[in-house]
């Protein structure tokens, strides 16, 4: 598998990110359940440290990022922050490595 195929659907360029977010303790159930129906959060972990929940999501572009963030994600009850990186160039993926 090339980072072509991976990094490309339908000829367009995918867009991916790792999102790191807090929320309230009580809501962790909740929330996982329903990033579970949305089909650009690929893995949701729960985590120790600063951040309660780590997702790594795949975009068909920025614009669907960007409407998942401002729309889907910030308004969740009991998500209290969330910081967004952006992948710029994937070296190993699914056990696969680039080249």
């Amino acid at each position: 598998m090339s980072e072509e195929n991976l990094d490309n659907i339908s000829g367009s360029k995918v867009v991916t990110a790792v999102i790191h977010v807090k929320t309230s303790t009580d809501k962790i159930e909740e929330i996982s359940k329903s990033l579970q129906e949305i089909n650009y959060v690929e893995d949701i972990y729960l985590v120790t440290g600063e951040w309660d929940l780590i997702l790594k999501v795949r975009f068909p572009d920025v614009d669907s990022m960007k409407k998942f963030l401002l729309k889907d994600l910030r308004n969740k009850e009991g998500i209290k922050d969330s910081q967004t990186s952006m992948v710029i160039s994937i070296f190993k993926d699914r056990g696969i490595v680039f080249k």
